[in-house]
C-alpha cells in the first residue's frame, strides 16, 4: 500500500513537471515569434535606410 502511494505521488510530480515543461515551452515560443518580428521589423527599417543611402 505504502509503495503504491509513493508511486500515485511520484507519477503527479512527473505530470506536475510535464505540465510546468509544456508551459515554460508554449513562453519561449511566444517570445521567438515576437522578437522574429521585430527582428523583421527591423531589418526591413536597416534596409530601407541602406537603400536610401
Amino acid at each position: 500500500m505504502v509503495l503504491e502511494a509513493a508511486m500515485v505521488s511520484w507519477l503527479e510530480e512527473i505530470e506536475r513537471r510535464e505540465a510546468a515543461a509544456r508551459a515554460e515551452i508554449g513562453e519561449l515560443r511566444s517570445l521567438i515569434e515576437e522578437l522574429a518580428g521585430r527582428l523583421a521589423e527591423r531589418e526591413a527599417v536597416l534596409s530601407r535606410l541602406e537603400i536610401t543611402r
